[in-house]
């Protein structure tokens, strides 16, 4: 319920529930009309990164946004300082691009984005992002959904898991309460 809006001059405006902070402002309230991000500017180009291990730690979905299309982005790791190495790579064909990493091994990374376009001087790094992977035990998926807010997995063995926002029943556990872990829907 929160929107953050991204001109072309690089300012940031957000509007909305503001609740836990989301509109930036320092506050907890939610405004009707945009506001700019004061202190804040991010030219597209720059790529913005989010990692997604909702599903699994090892087999994360990167996002990276605020990207323009042609720009050859790539996504570095570096586990436990050891150096990093090249963990996806493709071309944006608009301004958004998503990756399934290969498994990744237990420890932290130091997650980083390079989007590139023509020559040197079109380079644009995100700031490094910290991401680490536990040690557990993955069920093989077979199937994948997203809802409005939650997601529904069927593994290889049919067993059915949901998790999320739980509007309208969409999780299927009978309590309209939203699930942070992932619950057994249908056996």
């Amino acid at each position: 319920n929160t929107t953050i809006a991204l001109k072309s001059d690089g300012s940031v405006w957000t509007w909305g529930d503001g609740g836990n902070g989301m509109l930036g402002d320092g506050g907890s309230g939610g405004r009707a009309l945009p506001e700019k991000v004061d202190g804040f500017s991010l030219m597209p180009g720059t790529p913005v990164v989010s990692v997604d291990g909702t599903l699994s730690k090892r087999f994360p979905i990167f996002s990276i946004s605020n990207l323009i299309a042609g720009q050859q982005v790539t996504v570095y790791g570096d586990l436990n300082g050891a150096g990093e190495t090249i963990l996806a790579t493709g071309t944006a064909t608009g301004s958004t691009l998503t990756f399934a990493s290969d498994m990744l091994n237990v420890g932290t990374y130091a997650i980083r984005v390079k989007a590139e376009r023509g020559n040197p001087a079109e380079i644009h790094d995100s700031p490094v992002l910290s991401y680490t992977v536990g040690p557990v035990q993955i069920e093989a998926v077979n199937q994948l959904s997203e809802g409005a807010g939650h997601m529904a997995v069927l593994d290889t063995a049919g067993q059915v898991y949901t998790w999320g926002a739980n509007w309208s029943g969409g999780i299927g556990d009978g309590t309209g309460e939203s699930a942070t872990e992932r619950r057994r829907r249908i056996r």
